[in-house]
């Protein structure tokens, strides 16, 4: 089906493959985003869900030269190697579980960000299925969670790697993203189809900026792409291409969200 509908093999914009970004934009906020979010929205895809990491802490160290980042203790390792790369002041926060609840210890996780997350500053999560740990905050805890980053004027950068391998669906995953661009938070977040579709070496992956102001949106993307620029230029087009049609056509979707299911379920079998 690829190979009939080739597409020239011209570079792509720095953005990306925007039609491809549309439907991450779709499947993260859903369908019937309300067009004030919209408008404070902005996508760009990107060769991998690590590039797009790489490139949103470019664009703090651009913009917010003097921001800690702030990150979960224990977390991907590759979060720490990108930060000092970067660099970036890197500051690190308790992300503990209870072992008799398998819950995460929220008031001390609480706590520490509101002592020792400034204003400016980026606050780095998982959105979803918390790597190492597989545990992840509440509905309730994530309200609170946002409420703070709110209050103290936090950036908050969350990775969506595991999207569609936590919750029961993959809009149910992304509901920490939806309701922090409700509250018109400052956010970035990055997506990652490797693990959702088994495309690795494809390379497929996606940065959205939601500014708190619309006003503000534009300006701030551009700047995203200039460190999109010099840091690969523009990512591949066949693999994007793939995602775009399973995500934009019905029948395909709910083959892939059912395969999805049957995975999480495995893993969660596994646990």
């Amino acid at each position: 089906q690829r190979s009939a509908h080739a597409a020239p093999f011209a570079y792509l914009r720095r953005e990306g493959h925007q039609p491809l970004a549309r439907e991450i934009e779709r499947l993260m906020l859903g369908g019937d985003v309300p067009e004030e979010v919209m408008a404070r929205c902005r996508t760009a895809h990107t060769a991998g869900g690590t590039a797009a990491l790489r490139a949103a802490l470019e664009f703090v160290r651009l913009v917010h030269p003097g921001a800690t980042v702030h990150m979960p203790s224990p977390t991907w390792a590759v979060h720490t190697q990108m930060a000092q790369a970067v660099p970036l002041p890197l500051s690190r926060y308790p992300y503990h579980f209870l072992h008799e609840s398998s819950e995460v210890a929220f008031e001390r996780l609480l706590r520490h960000i509101q002592q020792h997350v400034h204003s400016g500053d980026v606050l780095l999560m998982h959105a979803m299925h918390h790597n190492p740990t597989c545990v992840d905050p509440s509905r309730a805890q994530w309200r609170k969670l946002l409420a703070a980053c709110k209050a103290q004027h936090i950036t908050l950068l969350l990775d969506c790697a595991f999207f569609g391998l936590a919750a029961a669906s993959p809009q149910e995953d992304f509901w920490p993203v939806r309701e922090g661009a409700r509250l018109c938070l400052n956010m970035l977040v990055t997506c990652s189809f490797s693990k959702a579709m088994g495309i690795y070496n494809e390379r497929v992956g996606s940065l959205t900026l939601i500014a708190a102001l619309e006003a503000n949106a534009g300006k701030a993307f551009e700047r995203v792409l200039r460190c999109i620029r010099v840091l690969y230029s523009n990512p591949p087009m066949h693999g994007a291409e793939v995602v775009r049609r399973v995500l934009g056509d019905a029948t395909t979707r709910t083959l892939w969200e059912a395969e999805l299911e049957e995975s999480r379920r495995r893993m969660a079998a596994c646990r």
